[in-house]
């Protein structure tokens, strides 16, 4: 059975594209039976992404774009300005995508909020922490120091075993125990 993997880009500034990128490309160059969805927020980070991932890639994955109606977006974007509205809409307005995920890896926790609104019928949720895949992670066959932490705890695997990124991926969505923070439904 295809795993469908969700990595999400759902935020305005584009440097952060880099923290998740390089594992969703390798994931889908090197991981036969998972299917790798990339949904981003606007299109500046969809140029970014596709910027990082390998070319090889591409067509190996399915692009998503979390769009909104320009009227909601109008509406919607001087509030954005001292609170993530804009970001929560598009999680709101897409939640059938996230419905046909079975994990979604986020480097930030207002996706959590697709959780709460899902529930049993929603996926898990993967966190790698900000900086992990710019500034101490080469994404491509590397291991991870610091986003395994965090992964880790939900994937249940030593850090002798943790050598690619898309394995840590891989072997979440098969072993995350409940009752883990970013395991739970």
């Amino acid at each position: 059975m295809t795993k469908r993997i969700l990595f999400l880009f759902n935020h305005d500034a584009a440097h952060q594209a880099a923290h998740i990128a390089g594992i969703a490309g390798e994931l889908a160059l090197h991981a036969p039976t998972v299917q790798v969805v990339v949904a981003c927020g606007v299109e500046a980070i969809r140029h970014k992404v596709a910027e990082i991932i390998p070319a090889a890639a591409h067509d190996r994955i399915e692009w998503r774009m979390l769009d909104l109606p320009a009227a909601e977006q109008r509406l919607l974007a001087p509030i954005n300005k001292v609170a993530p509205v804009l970001r929560v809409a598009r999680l709101y307005r897409h939640l059938d995508l996230f419905r046909s995920v079975h994990l979604v890896v986020s480097t930030e926790r207002t996706c959590l909020r697709v959780r709460r609104r899902l529930g049993a019928a929603g996926p898990r949720f993967a966190y790698v922490p900000h900086g992990s895949g710019d500034r101490n992670v080469s994404a491509a066959s590397s291991a991870i120091p610091n986003s395994t932490r965090s992964i880790r705890r939900c994937a249940g695997a030593s850090s002798t075993t943790i050598v690619r990124s898309f394995s840590i991926i891989r072997t979440s969505i098969r072993t995350c125990r409940p009752g883990t923070a970013w395991a739970r439904r």
